[in-house]
């Protein structure tokens, strides 16, 4: 993804996610979603405990 009007965003809660966030590190907006106890690395840029219910209606 290489073109200059497109930002991918990137919205998870799950492990296996990683990889995606790793692979657009410096492409795009990775955000992981974590339990309050959740202490694991990841490649996200940003973290969040919950989502606002008008971002999960986007969620495909």
């Amino acid at each position: 993804m290489n073109h200059p009007s497109v930002l991918p965003i990137y919205i998870s809660d799950d492990v296996t996610d990683e990889a995606a966030f790793q692979a657009l590190r410096g492409t795009g907006v990775c955000i992981c979603v974590r339990g309050e106890n959740d202490t694991r690395m990841t490649w996200a840029d940003y973290t969040v405990k919950t989502l606002p219910k008008s971002v999960l209606f986007y969620q495909c």
